[in-house]
C-alpha cells in the first residue's frame, strides 16, 4: 500500500487487501518513530550473543551465552536467548556419532577394584582423577592421546600425545599431573578403564612409586568411565572435528593448546557454574586441617538430620555465608551463644564431612558435626 499510494487511494486499496485504513496509518506512524524500546533491546541482544558466540569458537549454544551475557551484567531469561539465537541463525557444536575403540582389555596379575562407582565428583579437588585415551588422525597418520581430569573441578592436570599406545603414554600423562598438583594430602584415586595400559605391571608399579591408588570399571561399560568420555565428546565435537591437521606436529601443538587455553582456562563448564576450571579451582576454599576439631560421628549428614555444631574458635563477626549442601537447624559456638538457622547448609570439606563456614572477611573456620536431639 506505501509503495502503491501515489497511483490508489489507500480506502480503494484497504477495502480491497481487506484491511483498515487506521492499521496502515498505525503502521505508518510506527515506521516514522523507528525500532521500539523493546526492538532496541533485542538488537543490542543479538549483538552481544553473536560476539560472545565467536568468542567461543563458534561452540557455545544458548546456556553458555547466557552465562556469557549475565557475567557482562545484562539480565535476560534463557528463553530469550534461545529465541534470538533461532531468529539470527546462531548455533553452537552438538556431538555426532563415535565410532572407533582404542580400549582393549588385557590381563591384570593383580586385579583393580573399582573404587569410584561412577561417583566421579567427591566435593572437592585431587580426590578422583579420571584418564583414558583416545585417537587423532592427521595427514601423517595417528596419533593417541591420554588424557588425566580432576574429577571435581573438571580440569585437565596432565596430557600426553604420541604416535604408539605404548604404556609410556599413560604414565607420562600421569606424571604430569602428579608435577602439577604437587604433595597431595591424600592418597588420590586414579580411575580408567581396562585398557592394557591402564593394567600393565608398569602403571602399578608407577602407581606405587607415586603413592596414588588404581581404580577400574568394568570392561565394556562405557558408563564407569563417563567423566572421561565426558571429555572426548567435548574435545572431539567442539575441537577435533572442525579441523583438519597435515603433520603430527601442527596437530600435537593445537591439541595442546586447546586443552591449556580454551578448555581449562575459558571454556564455561555447565558442572561448575558455568565457569573454567582454572577460574573454579582459583575460588575453593583452602582450609587449615588444624581448625577442626573432631567431638561425634564422623558420618555423612543426611538432608533432613537434625545437627547441632560446635566451633572450636570465636568469630570476628556476627554475619556469616553458610556453604553446602546439608540442612541445619541450630549452630552454638563455644561461647556458647546459638543461633538458629533453618535454611542454613554446611560444605563437606574432607571425606569425613566436617562443617565449614567462610565469614564475610574471607576467613575460614571450621567444627564437627554432632548428632542433635
Amino acid at each position: 500500500m506505501d509503495a502503491e499510494k501515489a497511483d490508489y487511494e489507500i480506502s480503494r486499496m484497504a477495502r480491497l487487501l481487506d484491511v483498515s485504513r487506521s492499521g496502515y496509518y498505525d503502521w505508518v506512524g510506527r515506521q516514522a518513530a523507528g525500532p521500539s524500546p523493546a526492538q532496541q533491546r533485542r538488537d543490542a541482544l543479538a549483538v552481544k550473543i553473536r560476539r560472545f558466540h565467536a568468542d567461543s569458537d563458534q561452540v557455545y549454544g544458548s546456556p553458555r551465552i547466557l552465562a556469557d551475557l549475565r557475567e557482562d551484567g545484562e539480565t535476560v531469561s534463557a528463553k530469550t536467548v534461545a529465541k534470538l539465537m533461532r531468529q539470527h541463525q546462531i548455533v553452537g557444536i552438538s556431538p555426532r556419532a563415535f565410532t572407533p575403540v582404542t580400549t582393549l582389555a588385557g590381563p591384570d596379575p593383580h586385579p583393580v577394584p573399582d573404587l569410584v562407582k561412577r561417583r566421579f565428583d567427591r566435593g572437592r579437588l585431587n580426590a578422583v582423577w579420571t584418564s583414558d585415551i583416545t585417537y587423532l588422525g592427521t595427514d601423517q597418520g595417528w596419533l593417541y592421546l591420554c588424557a588425566v581430569r580432576d574429577g571435581c573441578s573438571r580440569r585437565v592436570i596432565g596430557w600426553a600425545i604420541a604416535d604408539h599406545l605404548r604404556t609410556d603414554l599413560v604414565e607420562e600423562a600421569l606424571r604430569m599431573a602428579i608435577t602439577l598438583r604437587g604433595t597431595l594430602p591424600d592418597r588420590v584415586v586414579f580411575h580408567a578403564d581396562r585398557g592394557t595400559q591402564y593394567t600393565s605391571a608398569q602403571i602399578a608399579e608407577a602407581a606405587t612409586e607415586l603413592e596414588v591408588l588404581r581404580s577400574m570399571g568394568r570392561t565394556g561399560v562405557c558408563w564407569d568411565n563417563a567423566a572421561a568420555e565426558t571429555f572426548w565428546s567435548t574435545l572431539k565435537t567442539e575441537f577435533y572435528d572442525r579441523h583438519h591437521w597435515a603433520t603430527k606436529a601442527e596437530a600435537r601443538r593445537a591439541v595442546g593448546a586447546w586443552i591449556e587455553e580454551r578448555y581449562n582456562r575459558t571454556r564455561r563448564h555447565s558442572s561448575i557454574g558455568m565457569i573454567s576450571p582454572v577460574r573454579f579451582e582459583a575460588d575453593q576454599p583452602w582450609i587449615d586441617s588444624q581448625v577442626f576439631e573432631r567431638s561425634g560421628s564422623t558420618t555423612p549428614l543426611g538432608v533432613s538430620q537434625t545437627v547441632r555444631l560446635v566451633f572450636c574458635s570465636l568469630p570476628d563477626c556476627v554475619s556469616w555465608e553458610w556453604l553446602g549442601r546439608w540442612r541445619v537447624v541450630c549452630a552454638e559456638l563455644a561461647c556458647g551463644l546459638t543461633w538458629g538457622c533453618p535454611t542454613w547448609s554446611l560444605l563437606p570439606s574432607s571425606a569425613a564431612w566436617f562443617p565449614v563456614l567462610r565469614c564475610p572477611s574471607g576467613a575460614i573456620v571450621g567444627g564437627a558435626a554432632v548428632r542433635g536431639g
